[in-house]
């Protein structure tokens, strides 16, 4: 599931370009607020090389 909640497919994504894919266990973990937040910040990064 995405952010919103929504199902999202892999393969579909895989099919649109390379895929970051992390696992985030919730708010109270601060080791996975950061990774989120360092993905955040190299988002424009990841996009411009065609990533997700």
């Amino acid at each position: 599931m995405n952010a919103l909640g929504e199902t999202v497919n892999l393969y579909d994504e895989l099919s649109k370009g390379p895929v970051i894919l992390t696992f985030y266990r919730c708010g109270w973990c601060p080791f996975c607020n950061t990774q989120l937040k360092a993905y955040q910040k190299l988002l424009p990064e990841i996009e411009a090389l065609g990533g997700s």
